[in-house]
């Protein structure tokens, strides 16, 4: 017998919603109007839930992000 693997759990976002994360965080966010240079996770997911209704996790943008190659600027505190 052979035992029937489901793969995992599925993903929560689907491609659409990815792209547009990878999307957003690869465009500068003065084009957006907003009064910061780089994106942080945290203003990056305060964003996408402001303009785009995607209300998603810093952890799930920064494993999509790292996923896709796309670098974002790390918050110093």
């Amino acid at each position: 017998m052979d035992p029937k693997w489901s793969g995992g759990r599925p993903r929560r976002f689907g491609p659409y919603v990815r792209q547009l994360i990878c999307r957003v965080a690869r465009t500068p966010p003065q084009q957006a109007g907003l009064p910061f240079t780089n994106w942080s996770l945290t203003k990056l997911v305060e964003h996408l839930g402001e303009q785009h209704r995607v209300v998603i996790s810093a952890e799930s943008v920064r494993q999509i992000l790292r996923g896709a190659g796309v670098r974002w600027q790390a918050s110093k505190t």
